[in-house]
């Protein structure tokens, strides 16, 4: 629950209020894997005025993986697929691409990549925890 970006139209980068939940399921087939599958199912609402009839509510599926290359780098790749029936029909889908490399532990650095529909955004960030 929270304020979120919308992102899978024009609106100039317009804001919602969302609230979403769901079930999902994952798998790694030992303890010391690198990897981990998952599939998660999920319901969403948001509400704003730039939305036809001020709000939007649906559903849909996200799926993907988490690699680990070591202590210091991991990695996702994941797509989801949401469909809005009520209220601002809409539908899309979403690629994700995600970088992570921590040189101690309280730095990291973050290259994501995100393609909704035909919009690319691509993210580099630092971060510090203290």
């Amino acid at each position: 629950m929270g304020l979120n970006t919308i992102r899978d139209f024009d609106c100039d980068y317009c804001n919602s209020f969302k609230g979403n939940g769901g079930y999902g399921l994952s798998y790694r087939h030992s303890f010391k894997a690198p990897y981990i599958l998952f599939l998660l199912a999920e319901l969403e609402a948001e509400t704003s005025p730039h939305l036809d009839d001020n709000h939007r509510a649906g559903g849909g599926v996200w799926g993907g993986s988490y690699f680990n290359f070591g202590e210091d780098w991991r990695m996702e790749v994941s797509a989801q697929y949401k469909r809005f029936p009520l209220g601002n029909e809409s539908e899309y889908i979403r690629y994700d691409a995600k970088l992570r490399y921590s040189p101690h532990k309280d730095v990291d650095l973050r290259l994501e990549y995100m393609r909704i529909d035909h919009k690319d955004q691509g993210l580099f960030s630092l971060n510090l925890y203290y």
